[in-house]
C-alpha cells in the first residue's frame, strides 16, 4: 500500500504529525509536563487520561504532512504564532479589559509580515485537520497560501474568551469542526472551530470563495487594514 503524500507539497510522503495544540502553548500554561507533573486528556470517550509529555501523540493529528513542510517549510509560521501566544497569554488580563491587541507590540518592525505568518500557522493547522478528518473542503487555497507566504483570503480569526473553559478550570484544546453547507450540495460554505488556551481562545472561521453573506463580528484577516485587533468578550 502506497503511503499518502503530504497535503502541502504533494511530493513527499506524509510522515509527520501536527500538534493540534502547540507544545510551547501547553508549556506556557502548565509548565513542564512530565511523569511527575502530567496533564489529563479528554477526548471522545476518553476521560482523565494522564499525559506526561507536551509532545504526546494524543495532541497530534495522524501523519498528513511531510517532515520538511512541517519543520523548515513552516517554521516561520510557527514562530509568529509562538510570539503572539506568549504576548497574549502574558497580558491577557489587560487585553481582555481593553479589548484590543496592538500588533506592533508583538511584532515591532515587522508587523505586516509577521501578522501574515501568524495567520498561516492556523492555515496549516486547519489544513492538517481537513486532511486528517477528511473534511470536504478544498485544500488548494490553503496549500497555495502556505507555499507563497500569502494570506488565505477566506480564513478569519476571532480572538475571544474561552468557549472550552468558560469557568476558568484550566482547560485547553480544540473543538470539533462545525460546517454549514449549501442545501443539497454536500459541500461546506463555511466552517468554524475553536483553539482554546485557558481563558484565551481563537475562533477560526473559513468561508468558501463563493460565500456572499456577512462575516461574523470581530473577524480578523491580515488583508484588513490596521494594526489593532479588536477582542470579543462575553
Amino acid at each position: 500500500m502506497n503511503q499518502a503524500l503530504c497535503w502541502i507539497c504533494e511530493k513527499n510522503p506524509a510522515d509527520s504529525k501536527e500538534h493540534m495544540v502547540k507544545a510551547s502553548d501547553l508549556r506556557a500554561l502548565y509548565g513542564k509536563i512530565s511523569h511527575e507533573m502530567p496533564v489529563y486528556f479528554h477526548g471522545g470517550k476518553n476521560k482523565n487520561i494522564p499525559v506526561r509529555s507536551a509532545k504526546s501523540n494524543r495532541f497530534k493529528t495522524g501523519p498528513v504532512i511531510c517532515q520538511k513542510c512541517n519543520n523548515s517549510g513552516t517554521a516561520s509560521h510557527d514562530e509568529a504564532w509562538a510570539k503572539f501566544a506568549r504576548y497574549t497569554l502574558s497580558n491577557w488580563k489587560s487585553i481582555s479589559e481593553n479589548r484590543k491587541i496592538k500588533m506592533q507590540r508583538i511584532y515591532p518592525g515587522s508587523t505586516r509580515r509577521d501578522s501574515i505568518l501568524m495567520q498561516l500557522y492556523f492555515c496549516k493547522l486547519f489544513g492538517c485537520r481537513i486532511a486528517d478528518e477528511e473534511i470536504p473542503i478544498d485544500l488548494a487555497p490553503f496549500r497555495q497560501s502556505i507555499i507563497n507566504n500569502e494570506p488565505h483570503p477566506g480564513l478569519f480569526l476571532i480572538f475571544t474568551n474561552s468557549r472550552i473553559d468558560p469557568k476558568g478550570l484550566g482547560y485547553s484544546g480544540i473543538s470539533e469542526v462545525h460546517a454549514l453547507e449549501k442545501q443539497g450540495s454536500g459541500k461546506p460554505m463555511c466552517a468554524t472551530w475553536y483553539y482554546s488556551l485557558g481563558e484565551f481562545c481563537v475562533q477560526l472561521m473559513w468561508y468558501h470563495s463563493s460565500f456572499n453573506g456577512r462575516l461574523m463580528p470581530y473577524s480578523w484577516n491580515p488583508l484588513k487594514i490596521g494594526k489593532i485587533i479588536n477582542i470579543r468578550t462575553r
